[in-house]
């Protein structure tokens, strides 16, 4: 059986004190502990991922503002997504750190801010959050204009035999 947990800690130390409270279930084959890692976020916004079994830490990504905070990892373990804002236009983008070959590759552009990925559970496809779309209004609030709706959820397909969530349909009538 192989399945991701994910457990969320404020620092290291806590993740090893619950990592010494769970070996006891590893013994009785009720978990495998063998790739247990875990991501770390620091003060000058450099992430880690530390594999517990060894202590060995490999920084993937050295954010300049300190601003990852929506890390996710794939239903199979094997990649990390979040977002990071590294263009000086303030827009974030999503970006996926490989396991296998510890490689950073942007997913989506920087022409629109992406953020807050997620990853379905067969892993065909990465969510997200995106402010595509622009249509201001008239406000009473505001002294020149306002827009609401401009966040929308997005789907990215990650293989290529992976099909169309919503696909088109046809909306031409055939006569029997």
């Amino acid at each position: 059986m192989s399945s991701l947990v994910v457990l969320g800690f404020d620092g290291i130390h806590t993740a090893d004190e619950v990592l010494n409270k769970v070996r006891p279930m590893q013994k009785e084959h009720l978990i495998d502990l063998e790739d247990a890692c875990v991501v770390e976020r620091d003060k000058d916004g450099k992430v880690h991922v530390v594999t517990l079994a060894d202590r060995k830490m490999v920084e993937i990504v050295d954010s300049p503002r300190g601003q990852i905070r929506d890390y996710t990892w794939s239903p199979r373990g094997n990649f990390l997504a979040f977002s990071m804002g590294v263009s000086g236009n303030g827009f974030s983008s999503v970006y996926v750190w490989n396991a296998a070959d510890g490689k950073v590759s942007r997913v989506t552009d920087d022409m629109f801010n992406a953020y807050s990925p997620a990853w379905d559970p067969t892993g065909s496809y990465l969510y997200f959050l995106s402010d595509r779309e622009f249509a201001p209004q008239i406000s009473g609030i505001e002294f020149n204009y306002a827009s609401n709706r401009d966040t929308y959820i997005y789907a990215l397909a990650l293989r290529k035999d992976v099909k169309h969530p919503f696909p088109p349909e046809s909306d031409e009538v055939s006569l029997a």
